[in-house]
C-alpha cells in the first residue's frame, strides 16, 4: 500500500507541473573512471589470483605459492558441461521472458491510463520491496506442492520474479 499511495503522490506532483528539471550533459571524470574501473577489476583480479594461489595467510601480501591443482580440478568435473549447459538455458529463458514481459507491461505501463494502473504497478515492484527470503520461503512451499521445486522451470521463475522489475 506504501507504493500505491507513493506513486499516486508522483501522479500528482506531475499533473500538477512539478516535474525534474532537466540537467546538463556533463562529461564523466577521469577519477569517477579510476574509481569505477577499480571497483569492478580489483575484485575479480583478486580472485583470480587467489584462484590460483596455495596458501594466502591473513596478513601475507602475497600468497606463498601457486598451483593449478584447484582448475585442474575443475576440469575434470564429469558434470561440469551439464551444470554450465544448465545455467546458460535458464539464463537465455530468463532474458527472454524478462523481455518478452517487461517490455510490453513498461510500454503500457508508461504511456497508457486505465482503472487499476496503480494496483498492477504495486504488483510488478512487490519483489523489489518485500525481503527475497519472505518471497522464497512462500514460494518453495508452493512450488513442492506444483512439482516445480526440482525443474528447470521453476528455477526460470524464480530468477524471474527479482528481475521482472527491473
Amino acid at each position: 500500500f506504501i507504493v500505491y499511495f507513493s506513486l499516486n503522490r508522483q501522479r500528482e506532483r506531475a499533473a500538477k507541473g512539478n516535474v525534474i528539471e532537466k540537467t546538463e550533459n556533463k562529461a564523466p571524470s577521469k577519477s569517477l573512471f579510476v574509481i569505477t574501473l577499480t571497483a569492478f577489476v580489483f575484485p575479480v583480479l583478486f580472485v583470480i589470483v587467489k584462484s590460483v594461489s596455495v596458501s594466502w595467510r591473513w596478513g601475507d601480501i602475497f600468497p606463498a605459492g601457486f598451483s593449478l591443482r584447484s582448475w585442474i580440478s575443475l576440469a575434470e568435473e564429469p558434470k561440469l558441461a551439464e551444470a554450465l549447459i544448465s545455467s546458460m538455458e535458464i539464463g537465455l529463458w530468463v532474458i527472454a521472458l524478462n523481455l518478452f514481459l517487461g517490455i510490453p507491461a513498461a510500454k503500457t505501463l508508461a504511456h497508457v491510463s486505465f482503472k487499476g494502473k496503480a494496483a498492477v504497478e504495486t504488483i510488478l515492484l512487490t519483489p523489489i520491496i518485500v525481503p527475497a527470503l519472505t518471497i522464497a520461503m512462500g514460494l518453495h512451499v508452493l512450488f513442492i506442492r506444483a512439482g516445480l521445486a526440482d525443474a528447470i522451470a521453476g528455477v526460470v521463475i524464480i530468477q524471474l520474479l527479482p528481475t521482472l522489475p527491473y
